[in-house]
């Protein structure tokens, strides 16, 4: 198949059965993690749909050559290509995935 953007391949490599093992582990460890959160809010479980926005947040930050930002600056509104992160997911939660993927 050939892709004409990032996101095309991006749906090439990660596909639906990636997405839902990658949510099920995810949740399994946000299971283990929640009583150790007073809000059930700051331990949410997680689904499909934010985990493909988790995951292209991560590709859009690489398009953009953001490796070299903090999450601070990559959640910003001070004008720059990524100002819009805020509003696709929190980032106190975006680093709750990220510490729960990763486990």
């Amino acid at each position: 198949m050939n892709t004409t953007t990032p996101f095309e391949a991006q749906k090439c490599l990660i596909t639906d059965e990636i997405l839902d093992n990658i949510v099920h582990c995810t949740n399994q460890c946000i299971l283990i993690t929640q009583p150790n959160y007073r809000h059930e809010s700051d331990a949410k479980l997680t689904d499909k749909t934010e985990i493909k926005a988790f995951f292209s947040l991560l590709l859009l930050a690489g398009v953009l050559q953001s490796n070299k930002q903090c999450l601070e600056e990559l959640w910003g509104r001070d004008g720059n290509d990524t100002e819009k992160f805020h509003l696709v997911i929190n980032k106190g939660h975006f680093k709750f995935l990220i510490r729960c993927i990763l486990e």
